[in-house]
């Protein structure tokens, strides 16, 4: 490859590195919620995983996620449930 091929390759690179950083700075709102989602959902998935359910069944985990919604009301259900989480990420 000669050292012409070789600047422009490089230059290239540059220029695309550049673009994406270009366009991450003048994101839509739109593209930022999105991403703001992405990243909620994957920071769930991650305490799905924590909690050592990554193999469970899909079921299972919604059918729980539904019964803590029904009773995050209950004070003291809510209260255990914070402790226990805290604890949990402890350690």
């Amino acid at each position: 490859m000669t050292a012409q091929r070789l600047r422009r390759r490089k230059l290239r690179g540059k220029m695309v590195e550049l673009q994406r950083a270009l366009r991450r700075q003048t994101a839509t709102p739109a593209a930022d919620a999105r991403r703001k989602d992405a990243r909620e959902k994957i920071e769930l998935g991650g305490l799905v995983v924590k909690a050592g359910l990554r193999e469970a069944d899909k079921a299972f985990l919604l059918g729980v996620l539904l019964d803590a919604a029904e009773r995050q009301s209950d004070g003291e259900f809510k209260a255990g449930m914070i402790a226990r989480g805290r604890k949990g990420f402890s350690s």
